[in-house]
């Protein structure tokens, strides 16, 4: 690998038969997780406290929706105050000011999958209209309170 190309690795659907015989696991970075069926994913992003949450509608039968990337359906929506104020929690126990939560969604019970401190959220904007960047802006003209003391 001359290091110009890019890679990258859908989630996948996969049995336990697939890894019969694979003794070296531990030297391959993996996750593993159960399968949530009949999910929707939400991608919930928090700027200083600040959240915005998204639908991402694709194929329920998809694994992952950013197989089928651009037909997947994105809407701004409403999500539940307790997962907005445990999100906000999670930031503001790391001392972080963003992340990007991302949730599979059933029955409207949310499953944490992940924080990402610099997760993407300029294709949300772009298909919603939610004012992301312009909240980022504005906490980047802010200094964060910072707690000093004296060791």
């Amino acid at each position: 690998d001359d290091g110009t190309t890019s890679r990258f690795v859908f989630t996948s659907r996969l049995n336990l038969a697939m890894l019969a015989g694979r003794d070296n696991l531990e030297s391959v970075p993996m996750i593993f997780q159960e399968e949530i069926a009949d999910k929707r994913d939400v991608r919930i992003l928090v700027v200083d406290g600040e959240a915005f949450a998204f639908a991402i509608d694709a194929d329920p039968g998809e694994v992952d929706w950013r197989r089928i990337g651009r037909e997947a359906v994105i809407t701004h929506i409403a999500a539940p105050p307790d997962v907005i104020s445990n999100c906000q929690s999670f930031l503001a126990a790391l001392g972080l000011r963003y992340g990007a939560f991302d949730f599979a969604v059933n029955a409207d019970r949310y499953a944490f999958l992940e924080c990402n401190q610099n997760g993407e959220w300029g294709w949300l904007q772009r298909a919603t209209g939610a004012p992301v960047a312009g909240t980022i802006a504005s906490a980047l003209t802010r200094m964060p309170q910072i707690a000093v003391g004296r060791p």
